[in-house]
């Protein structure tokens, strides 16, 4: 971002989907709120400010195509300059240009991917070299990996793509999740070293220990559970893990994007994913006030102004 851009006056960006309602009364306690649809184009709900701001964007998981389209719309149109250029959403939202920085800080199994250009016709072939580099460099503990694109897994629909043996019908199941994640497929094939994650207790049942943090300008904002556990018995990150994500921190283009934790069995703490902080929902029971205090106070300028906003309405 240029010092120019750096000075802009911030705001805060949301689709107008009711699900970002109680979002916007947290941003708004800190920031003026646009609301957007976002069709085949970007459509505000009001006026748009009458010279340049910044704008915080959190709202729904797009493709790097789709938020480049968006940030080039509101720059051009709406007099909106995202906070997160489509560069720096594509360096967290894609799992293989977030995995080396996670390996260098220690916080990775190992894990390759294939490119996949063409979904629709893709074969057991595409993924028989990445299936024998497994086979040949991984250490033999790693007897299955966990298979998803290269931003979600298809755990919504199935669990069989969550731990796969390592062996000859481990190609055909990559062609399989290209099938089961269909239209939402994105761009290759991840397989990742599958490790055992902690279990805990948890209301008759057990659930994992895993955490969400996130991050601004090189900085933890906020570190919170973020599968239910209970508090009383499955413990945080500690210290030394949580240094090593900020490590991460600092090495990733990204100014402000979430970090997953995960306790596992054996191989200490984990990172599951790095995610542009713009479309990784908060936390359960997450504080929306404090999380916007501050996303505001982290991504202003010194010099702007957290209120005075140049709206043509005059917000």
């Amino acid at each position: 971002m240029s010092s120019d851009e750096d000075v802009m006056p911030l705001v805060a960006l949301l689709p107008a989907h009711c699900e970002f309602d109680e979002e916007e009364k947290a941003a708004a306690l800190v920031l003026p709120v646009f609301r957007f649809t976002f069709g085949d184009d970007v459509a505000l709900l009001s006026p748009p400010p009458a010279s340049p701001c910044r704008a915080i964007h959190r709202g729904f998981m797009l493709s790097a195509e789709r938020y480049a389209q968006l940030e080039i719309e509101l720059r051009k149109t709406y007099n909106l300059v995202l906070v997160v250029t489509a560069e720096e959403y594509e360096a967290a939202h894609y799992y293989p240009n977030s995995y080396q920085h996670l390996l260098n800080a220690g916080l990775t199994p190992p894990a390759l991917w294939q490119p996949v250009p063409e979904p629709a016709t893709v074969t057991e072939e595409c993924f028989q070299e990445v299936f024998e580099k497994i086979c040949s460099e991984w250490p033999a503990r790693y007897t299955s990996v966990l298979l998803k694109d290269y931003v979600k897994s298809a755990k919504a629909t199935s669990q069989r793509f969550q731990q796969v043996p390592v062996n000859s019908e481990l190609p055909e199941m990559c062609c399989e999740l290209v099938a089961a994640r269909g239209v939402r497929f994105n761009r290759g094939v991840v397989l990742k070293a599958w490790v055992q994650l902690a279990l805990y207790p948890n209301r008759g049942g057990f659930t994992t220990n895993e955490w969400r943090l996130f991050f601004g300008r090189g900085s933890l904002l906020s570190m919170e559970a973020n599968s239910y556990q209970d508090a009383d018995t499955a413990p945080p990150p500690p210290e030394e893990v949580v240094a090593r994500a900020e490590q991460v921190a600092h090495s990733v283009s990204n100014p402000y994007f979430s970090l997953d934790l995960a306790e596992t069995e054996e191989e200490g703490w984990i990172a599951l994913e790095i995610g542009d902080g713009g479309v990784s929902g908060p936390a359960p029971g997450q504080d929306l006030n404090k999380l916007w205090q501050q996303l505001s106070s982290c991504l202003a300028s010194r010099s702007s102004s957290l209120t005075a906003c140049p709206c043509a309405a005059g917000c």
